[in-house]
């Protein structure tokens, strides 16, 4: 299984940035997506996991959304940088 790029956690709540390979007609790229979900002990006393939250989870989604969202945004950043960088050296730059 994959490791996450990144992961941030809020009280039970936790949001994971995932590395997607696509195609497109450009060829393969590669996203990322979030994800986010709720731990909790079952019946049982064993953790599960959920993706559905009550009103005091939101505040906690949306702060780990929005952390999520700046590292995307920064990654991207980040990313289209190297690539000037890349093709400025390629053009002897």
């Amino acid at each position: 299984m994959n490791k996450p790029l990144a992961k941030f956690k809020a009280g039970s709540i936790e949001c994971s940035i995932w590395e997607n390979a696509i195609d497109t007609p450009q060829g393969k790229t590669t996203v990322l997506k979030a994800t986010v979900e709720r731990r909790y002990r079952n019946a049982r006393g064993d953790w599960s996991s959920t993706n559905s939250y009550g009103k005091t989870d939101l505040p906690q989604v949306i702060f780990c959304l929005q952390r999520a969202y700046a590292e995307i945004i920064d990654h991207a950043n980040n990313r289209s940088k190297i690539e000037r960088a890349l093709i400025d050296q390629e053009r002897g730059e």
